[in-house]
């Protein structure tokens, strides 16, 4: 797998492709509550887990909640994961999330997994995650978290997400604060884009695609509070990119031809220019969602960088 790293950002831009969401769902990995491995514990002997806590009125709005029993021995490691599913913003559902918080769960790290809105906009969707945050806030003595150092995460439309309202933490002008006490002090974005959605959505209503289709309708819909030209302004990581900003850990796939290299080109080059250690991965040979060995990797690569901004 090829990456760079903080400057060393020279990737072959005209070769990479990228986007926001597959419209296909992914198969679930194993059940959560199985044994990891041997002489482990089972995740329901680790966790008080949770599920389907809401932090909103939407039956959407919805969240899994697997606390660690003994996360205080992870010291300084002891991150807040938070989340969430690609689809397009059209699709998807926590449930399909296991491949991806199964590495933390191993860990033994405090995992929250999201739903939000869906087929209601960008806007809307990325309002869920703070509005999930700030939920974790409000009952902190319930769950115990440690919201001061949270690291926000998603596949896909999930890492546009979490990357849009992590790097808008410190915005005045961003119109979903989040409540004093939570920090977000990393992102995990895999195969989510940062950048010039009216790219992504011309992409997609030109597709044959039906699904596709539907995803093009989706991103910018009637009746969201915001019209496109604002969700174009505020709902992507690179409207919001500062060198105050998280750490940030991208990986892209350069077989994802979904998304043409525009979309995320000059984001890079802002991103190299940064004192922060941020961490790209590129894996030419990959689509837009990575295979089980393609993960392995991917994590190897996510528990070095959280090592890092401990």
């Amino acid at each position: 797998m090829a990456h760079a790293e903080r400057a060393a950002f020279r990737l072959p831009f005209l070769l990479i492709a990228f986007f926001a969401a597959s419209c296909s769902v992914a198969s679930p990995a194993a059940p959560l509550s199985s044994p990891e491995g041997p002489g482990e514990r089972a995740i329901e002997d680790r966790y008080r887990v949770l599920t389907d806590e809401s932090y909103g009125p939407h039956d959407r709005q919805r969240m899994d909640l697997y606390l660690a029993k003994d996360a205080q021995g992870l010291g300084p490691g002891n991150f807040t994961i938070v989340f969430l599913h690609g689809g397009g913003f059209s699709f998807g559902d926590k449930a399909n999330n296991a491949r991806y918080i199964g590495p933390f769960l191993r860990k033994g790290m405090n995992v929250v997994n999201v739903n939000y809105r869906i087929r209601e906009g960008i806007a809307l969707a990325t309002e869920d995650l703070t509005l999930a945050l700030n939920h974790l806030g409000r009952h902190a003595d319930e769950y115990g978290l440690r919201l001061d150092k949270v690291v926000t995460g998603g596949f896909s439309a999930g890492g546009q997400i979490s990357s849009t309202v992590g790097f808008s933490q410190g915005d005045p002008d961003y119109p979903f604060p989040l409540d004093q006490g939570i920090r977000i002090v990393g992102i995990l974005n895999i195969a989510g884009p940062v950048d010039r959605l009216d790219i992504v959505e011309d992409v997609f209503a030109s597709s044959e695609d039906e699904q596709f289709r539907m995803v093009a309708r989706n991103l910018f819909p009637p009746g969201s509070p915001f019209d496109r030209n604002e969700t174009l302004r505020m709902f992507t990581p690179y409207a919001h990119f500062s060198d105050d900003d998280p750490a940030f850990f991208l990986w892209h796939g350069g077989q994802d031809d979904q998304i043409p290299p525009a979309t995320f080109e000059r984001f890079l080059e802002t991103l190299g220019r940064s004192a922060v250690a941020h961490r790209i991965l590129f894996d030419p040979q990959s689509g837009h969602s990575p295979t089980d060995a393609q993960l392995e990797e991917i994590f190897v690569e996510v528990f070095r960088f959280l090592d890092r901004i401990r």
